[in-house]
C-alpha cells in the first residue's frame, strides 16, 4: 500500500511540475496521396499521462516544402494515461515533394513534450485524362508517404 502511494505522489508531483510526457502515437495525411486539387489534413493522435488532456492551441507554419505543425496541450494532476486527438485542416498546396514536423507543448509551462518522427509526403499535380481506344482513362502519378 505504502508504495502505490509514493509511486502516486510521485506521478502528481511529475505532472504538476510540468514534466508530463504527451506521446504523438500517429500522424496521417489525408488524402494519404494528394493530388493539389485536394483540401489537405493532417490527423494527429497521442496519449498523455496525466488524466486530463485538453488542446488549447495550434501553430501551423509552411516554410518553402517544410511544414510544422505545434500543438499546445492543457495537462490535468493525474497519473492516469489518457487518449487525444487532433485534426488540422490545412487546405491545398501546391505539386511538390513536403517534409512534416508535429511537436506538443505543455501549453502552461511552453517546454517541449514531444516530437513525431517526420513524416514525408508528394502533393501530385491533377490527373490527366488518356483515350485509348475510344474510352477515356483518368492516369494519376501515385508517391507512397514515407517516415524518416
Amino acid at each position: 500500500m505504502r508504495d502505490k502511494i509514493i509511486i502516486g505522489v510521485i506521478g502528481v508531483l511529475l505532472c504538476s511540475t510540468g514534466l508530463a510526457q504527451a506521446t504523438i502515437t500517429n500522424v496521417q495525411i489525408i488524402p494519404e496521396q494528394p493530388i493539389l486539387t485536394d483540401s489537405i489534413i493532417i490527423s494527429v493522435n497521442g496519449i498523455e499521462g496525466s488524466g486530463r488532456v485538453q488542446i488549447t492551441s495550434t501553430d501551423f507554419a509552411i516554410n518553402d516544402n517544410s511544414l510544422s505543425l505545434d500543438i499546445s496541450l492543457s495537462v490535468g494532476p493525474y497519473t492516469v494515461v489518457t487518449p487525444w486527438s487532433h485534426s488540422e485542416v490545412i487546405g491545398t498546396l501546391p505539386q511538390g515533394y513536403y517534409d512534416l514536423t508535429v511537436r506538443t507543448f505543455d501549453y502552461y509551462h511552453g517546454t517541449l513534450l514531444g516530437t513525431y518522427p517526420t513524416v514525408c509526403f508528394t502533393v501530385a499535380p491533377e490527373p490527366s485524362t488518356l483515350a485509348v481506344f475510344g474510352f477515356a482513362l483518368p492516369i494519376f502519378r501515385y508517391f507512397s508517404k514515407r517516415i524518416i
